[in-house]
């Protein structure tokens, strides 16, 4: 997504991955699905920010994945929730395994089994760190896949 002046004469990259969703009048409507340029690729498996918050999307609670190295190369399904349902951690991973990489990964045994963990609070937590660090209120934004 790339944001200009009316005279295009400045431009801004912002970095965003956004879905139209529809119109309104003559304005788009956009949904935010993620950073361009973010992806993991621990083993292979080569999952971007898109790929990954379509993949929760269908979940009824934020949620992101973790990497993580040990002590098996595995993703951890954090849930912004205070409840956890079995099927949640199938389902994302059902959604994963649409990749080909991630498949493939996973049936060699490179990659472990997604790992559900209730984190209630983590996204307010990590925005909370991110603004006493000195990102604008207006910077934070929700990601799918957490690289740290």
């Amino acid at each position: 997504m790339v944001i200009t002046t009316p005279g295009g004469l400045y431009r801004y990259d912002m970095g965003d991955l956004v879905r139209c969703v529809g119109h309104r009048a003559d304005v788009a409507r956009l949904v935010f699905v993620g950073r361009a340029g973010l992806t993991s690729d621990m083993v292979g498996e080569k999952l971007d920010e898109a790929f990954v918050a379509t993949a929760l999307s269908a979940l009824p609670y934020a949620a992101a994945l973790f990497r993580k190295l040990v002590p098996k190369t595995h993703y951890e399904l954090w849930l912004d929730a205070s409840k956890n349902d079995p099927s949640y951690a199938a389902q994302v991973e059902e959604a994963l395994c649409r990749n080909p990489q991630y498949a493939y990964a996973r049936k060699i045994g490179q990659l472990g089994a997604l790992v559900p963990l209730l984190k209630a609070g983590f996204v307010t937590e990590r925005h909370l760190a991110e603004i006493h660090a000195g990102k604008r209120l207006g910077d934070l934004k929700h990601s799918s896949l957490i690289l740290d």
